[in-house]
């Protein structure tokens, strides 16, 4: 049993740096930290999207010397009643997307030790939190179950991995014969090693990103000037900690596909890519990357790659994956009222259409 824990609340950024050596140390053992959880990601994040936020609102469990426990959330300008998970809920060309969001907690610290989520809530003057990528095993929804939270959970899409333990898994024979076509026309595969080619490769994931998104005519987020800093920024701190998998292919001059990828807790994740679809014969060079950033997956000891969520019901994800988890959002409120009202309005949303077309007939 810990002794004299205590919650605290932080809204500044000097709060979270004052808390840096604690937070890093959490997270070097903590069994559920990931790099959305990180001190660099959530410092980043707030420094870059600063002017779009109201607040930071990080939870924290902790002593007089150590921090047991740790959930990064922030309040948006629109809403000062509702706390968001650190990289979600931005406006949506801005997105960064943190993923398998989750309470950071120590194996020191049992779930059904910690004080009621609902107090917390309130403590913080906080109606609700809106997570938007929960894993059905988090310790933030066992976190509401032992604490009789108010909360909502609905699934959104599923998680894909390919598992290093299986050696001739999904993804090697899918790419068996296209890496013996990479062969033939010399295709190159090289890792940035070094500030300087982090830059270069960088410009060229954005740009061969734009090119692809445009042509089938989707907003390319590297175009966003928030979602393009903030990873300009993140890159280079992952480079420098070793986090950073930014791989990319080439043949003679060209460069036909960069994959950034990122080492977090037993997983290589991977983040984003662009590809150029247009170079003949096609040697799927999207798919050689995936390839190459599961051979360092296992190289480093890692338990899988990573491909992060997908909301449709069909993604070729699932073609090169061995395992799949379901993915959820999830709200919580301080108390049943804030959950009813929620769950009315979701009612009310849903009716709407009908009675407009319902209204639209009658006047025929």
């Amino acid at each position: 049993m810990i002794k004299d824990k205590r919650v605290r609340i932080l809204t500044e950024l000097r709060e979270l740096e004052a808390i840096r050596e604690s937070w890093e140390n959490l997270h070097s053992y903590g069994l559920n930290a990931t790099v959305f959880t990180s001190y660099e990601w959530v410092t980043t994040w707030f420094k870059v999207y600063n002017d779009t936020v109201a607040n930071l609102f990080v939870i924290v469990i902790c002593d007089s010397e150590n921090i047991y426990g740790l959930l990064p959330l922030y309040v948006r300008k629109d809403n000062l009643s509702v706390a968001w998970f650190i990289g979600s809920g931005e406006p949506e060309m801005s997105e960064t997307c943190s993923e398998m969001q989750d309470l950071l907690l120590s194996p020191l610290m049992a779930v059904s030790d910690l004080p009621p989520l609902s107090s917390i809530m309130s403590l913080g003057k906080i109606k609700a939190i809106y997570l938007s990528n929960v894993a059905l095993n988090a310790n933030l929804l066992s976190w509401c179950k032992l604490s009789k939270s108010s909360y909502i959970v609905r699934y959104i899409g599923r998680r894909y991995r390919a598992m290093t333990n299986i050696d001739n898994n999904a993804l090697v024979k899918k790419t068996a014969r296209i890496r013996k076509a990479a062969n033939k026309q010399n295709a190159i595969i090289k890792r940035v090693q070094n500030p300087k080619e982090l830059i270069e490769v960088f410009e060229l994931l954005a740009t061969l990103h734009t090119q692809r998104w445009s042509e089938k005519g989707h907003f390319p987020i590297f175009e966003d000037p928030l979602f393009k800093q903030f990873h300009q920024e993140i890159l280079v701190k992952l480079l420098k900690s070793k986090r950073l998998s930014l791989v990319y292919l080439s043949v003679g001059k060209n460069v036909l596909a960069v994959n950034y990828g990122i080492i977090s807790g037993n997983d290589l994740i991977f983040y984003q890519n662009g590809v150029d679809t247009s170079f003949k014969p096609n040697i799927s060079p999207g798919m050689l990357l995936h390839h190459e950033q599961l051979k360092l997956a296992r190289t480093l000891g890692l338990a899988s790659y990573d491909f992060m969520m997908s909301s449709g019901s069909v993604s070729y994800k699932s073609k090169i994956s061995d395992e799949t988890e379901v993915i959820a959002s999830v709200k919580i409120f301080n108390n049943l009222r804030q959950l009813y009202f929620q769950k009315m309005s979701g009612y009310i949303n849903l009716i709407k259409p009908l009675v407009k077309k319902c209204l639209g007939r009658s006047h025929v």
